[in-house]
């Protein structure tokens, strides 16, 4: 697959910001928006099909790199990208997410490895890589 589609960028970076203990301003704007997209999936594959399922397996693990390869696999076999209704409530919940981090200056997000991230007054991090 080219890049990531729409889909998986929003269902990735939902399913970290809304992982239990986190919480930002305008959560509940995202969290609508993100219910939104997932019930939409939902109604149109149905819950037996391996989307839906991908997708609440990444709710459980939404750091696994094995679960959000899966999510990218199963959008691209289910050719989800090319449903507008899908790729329209992937939009509005990545736009969500942006006008929420904008301003609550609060969101943070990261992938890949050896990353480490820091907010605040007084905060810090550190990323020690044994070779």
């Amino acid at each position: 697959m080219e890049g990531m589609s729409l889909i998986s960028e929003a269902l990735r970076q939902v399913a970290v910001i809304l992982a239990p203990g986190m919480s930002m301003i305008g959560q509940e704007a995202v969290q609508d928006a993100y219910t939104a997209l997932r019930a939409a999936i939902q109604a149109r594959f149905g819950e037996a099909h391996d989307l839906p399922k991908a997708v609440e397996q990444l709710e459980k693990k939404p750091d696994s790199a094995a679960r959000r390869a899966v999510v990218d696999e199963e959008i691209q076999m289910a050719r989800a990208e090319e449903i507008p209704e899908l790729r329209d409530l992937a939009r509005a919940l990545l736009e969500t997410l942006q006008a929420t981090s904008t301003t609550s200056g609060s969101m943070q997000t990261a992938q890949g490895s050896q990353i480490a991230q820091a907010m605040g007054p007084g905060s810090s991090a550190k990323v020690h890589v044994r070779r």
